[in-house]
């Protein structure tokens, strides 16, 4: 092994044999010591790197036993884009096209959804997610979502779209982010629209929860409203 050459992060294991007791791993100035296995005269350390330009290997009596340069790779964090606007189907299905990338495997990927006319803190619920379906340790990934966001609460309303991923120390990554209207189910019924309307000011400024629930209350005694029906 003529050097270490590793990414920012990585962790290093090492086993060694010998019979003059537990050696040591030094690495950017730090030395770490060997724990005893099971196995008689055996050892093994584990560690994470971080820095430094050699790993040196040591016997119990400060001999060196090796001694490899050490080549620290940056991680650089992994980043997401959308391929294009989101596209609605004739059913109201959202494909969304998207392109994420990491240099030594993305984690975890997500779709942040953030409604553009609700309040600041307070409303019901400021920000919701979708997770992305990934494979295991992959570099790059493109794909496609496609989610019926009909039901959602936010359905008919503009929200802010932002990709978000994850690297495996923790490093992230955005999107840019896009505004979209999230397609709604379409009601011919007048009570229903109006009920429709009142649910979507109630999430955007549930402040005003009182006036709303005065409305609702005064479209649920509208009979006459309901075809007859009560």
């Amino acid at each position: 092994l003529d050097e270490i050459v590793a990414p920012a992060g990585s962790i290093l294991k090492a086993v060694a044999e010998t019979a003059k007791g537990a050696p040591a791993l030094s690495v950017d100035g730090e030395t770490i010591p060997f724990e005893a296995l099971e196995s008689i005269n055996a050892y093994a350390v584990e560690t994470e790197l971080t820095g430094g330009e050699a790993v040196i290997l040591t016997e119990t009596d400060g001999i060196i036993l090796a001694e490899w340069p050490l080549v620290i790779v940056p991680d650089a964090p992994p980043t997401a884009s959308f391929v294009d606007t989101p596209a609605i189907s004739g059913t109201g299905i959202i494909r969304f096209n998207y392109k994420l990338g990491d240099d030594y495997g993305i984690a975890h990927g997500k779709l942040n959804l953030t409604p553009k006319d609700s309040e600041p803190p307070g409303g019901y619920g400021d920000a919701d997610s979708i997770p992305l379906p990934l494979p295991a340790n992959v570099q790059t990934a493109a794909s496609a979502l496609f989610r019926d966001l009909t039901a959602h609460r936010w359905a008919g309303r503009t929200v802010k779209l932002q990709l978000e991923v994850s690297d495996g120390i923790g490093q992230t990554g955005q999107s840019k982010s896009l505004n979209f209207l999230l397609p709604e189910r379409q009601f011919e019924h007048p009570i229903a629209r109006a009920i429709i309307s009142a649910r979507k000011e109630l999430d955007a400024q549930p402040r005003k929860r009182g006036p709303i629930a005065s409305t609702i209350s005064k479209l649920l005694r509208a009979s006459d409203a309901y075809d007859g029906s009560a």
